[in-house]
């Protein structure tokens, strides 16, 4: 199966997905992580929460997979990404901002890959996972560190442990 296989996990309607957001306002947590995106038209669609892992963006023809099939039926779509994107930050940010382009909210775990250090890398462990967390966070993409976002009925807790 190619690297980007995707999965669907759970199914909403734009409606819900707004009053949900509007509840989280409420109770002061951050509902989305692109407001800008919640000025879209209002549809009756129904929007999926979708989830892949292990792109390894720079192992031959996968990133070609990435930028042919990682794009949502719906624009309003949600994507969340499980980690092993690739085993620089630089990377893994270009890879992120495209996805989020395509998709109305995304949600970031990283993976082993994205902690691996050679001897020489500059930032390691604890430091390069804080460099990797906070550049996508800049993105608007939500992360282990980022309050629970909900989808529907369903909360979404990206998890990760050093």
């Amino acid at each position: 199966m190619p690297a980007a296989a995707v999965a669907e996990t759970a199914t909403t309607t734009n409606t819900q997905l707004r009053n949900t957001a509007n509840t989280a306002l409420a109770r002061g947590r951050r509902a989305t992580a692109r407001p800008a995106r919640s000025a879209r038209p209002a549809t009756s669609r129904p929007c999926t929460l979708w989830a892949v892992s292990d792109l390894h963006v720079h192992s031959q023809g996968n990133a070609d997979i990435v930028d042919k099939y990682l794009r949502p039926p719906n624009p309003d779509d949600w994507l969340i990404v499980a980690g092993d994107v690739a085993e620089d930050i630089d990377t893994v940010v270009r890879t992120l901002a495209k996805l989020q382009q395509r998709y109305a909210h995304v949600i970031y775990t990283p993976g082993n890959h994205e902690i691996y250090a050679r001897s020489d890398d500059r930032l390691k462990g604890r430091a390069k996972y804080d460099a990797l967390i906070h550049a996508v966070q800049r993105l608007g993409v939500t992360t282990p560190e980022d309050p629970y976002v909900t989808f529907g009925d369903h909360t979404i807790v990206p998890l990760f442990t050093l």
